[in-house]
């Protein structure tokens, strides 16, 4: 939980020789994602550094991206003969386990609890959300009765969340493992939502309306809907959540847009595009890890030399006591420090 003063850092994880590089997702430990090499994407890990990127583009995959971990598991889809097929890894290229249900155009995971798999399938001409049990034919359809189409973009394990296509427009919601379970979330004067995490208790997200998109908290209902879109901010999504804390970005009034953390207010937001400098441009936070003192952002920024994405990593941890600060500059040791949550 973010405190009076905060010390923020950050890596760049772009490895050599890659285009571009994305982070989707970290653990205390691992992060997940892509890098760009020539013509193709391969998914791939990291352990906090830009030289410890692990290739994970399984053999006969064109491209490849992982979307989350739980740190054993990596989830994400690889695309063969034309066609994107969900899977799983284990920490290494060999081990990649297609999900593909049998019938499926296409399919794609994005979470995983480490049992239980979350994402959607093509299947009829339609998406449908899903989840799976580690293997292909472990396919549980969520997809709702009336519904054009529908994704699931998370799971808790008892709660699945996501959004499908009612109506005309697409309406954030929630599962508990069957399609008939599906909770309609759309808040009264929203035009588009979409649920992109959840606790089992807490979902979060972001609703649309003729001016834009406002990052937001539901806790299980429609009217539950909290506004999270900070002052002087003309557009913001939200994505992840730990600990009381949600993570995603917000446009800045005028263009450009910057990561952010919100500790479950708009007031809370914390702008952590400022902590990487001249540098760096339109950053994007995807994933949070905490262990209560310590937190990792997971996401990317665009390098202003290269015009490309790299992979980024944000560490936020508390700031030491005035005692340790001064013993820390008689060391000569270099802390960004923020106070502004």
């Amino acid at each position: 939980m973010m405190g009076a003063a905060q010390v923020i850092t950050f890596v760049d994880m772009h490895p050599a020789g890659a285009i571009n590089s994305y982070a989707f997702a970290t653990t205390g430990s691992q992060q997940a994602g892509y890098a760009g090499f020539g013509s193709s994407f391969h998914a791939g890990i990291w352990s906090g550094s830009a030289s410890s990127f692990v290739d994970l583009n399984p053999a006969g995959y064109s491209d490849s991206f992982a979307l989350a971990t739980t740190g054993s598991q990596q989830v994400g889809y690889a695309n063969i003969g034309g066609s994107d097929h969900a899977g799983i890894w284990s920490g290494t290229v060999s081990s990649f386990v297609s999900l593909h249900p049998v019938g499926a155009a296409n399919s794609y995971a994005f979470a995983t609890t480490g049992s239980q798999q979350a994402g959607y399938a093509s299947l009829g001409g339609s998406n449908h959300a899903g989840i799976w049990f580690g293997t292909a034919g472990s396919f549980v359809d969520l997809h709702p009765a009336g519904a054009f189409y529908s994704v699931a973009l998370v799971t808790a394990g008892s709660q699945q969340a996501g959004y499908a296509s009612i109506g005309g427009s697409d309406h954030a919601g929630i599962w508990s493992g069957t399609a008939s379970s599906f909770v309609d979330l759309q808040p009264v004067g929203f035009i588009d939502s979409y649920a992109y995490a959840t606790t089992g208790s807490q979902q979060i997200g972001v609703a649309g309306f003729s001016g834009g998109f406002h990052a937001g908290i539901w806790s299980g209902t429609a009217g539950s809907f909290v506004d999270l879109n900070p002052t002087g901010y003309s557009d913001s999504i939200a994505v992840a959540t730990a600990g009381g804390q949600q993570v995603g970005s917000a446009s800045l009034s005028g263009g450009g847009f910057d990561a952010g953390i919100w500790s479950g207010t708009a007031s809370s937001f914390i702008d952590l595009g400022l902590s990487l400098g001249l540098g760096y441009k339109n950053s994007i936070a995807e994933s949070i890890w905490t262990d209560g003192v310590t937190t990792l952002v997971a996401g990317r920024a665009t390098d202003i030399t290269s015009g490309k994405n790299h992979a980024i990593l944000w560490t936020i941890t508390p700031e030491p006591s005035s005692a340790s600060l001064t013993l820390a500059s008689l060391a000569g040791l270099g802390i960004f420090r923020r106070r502004k949550w």
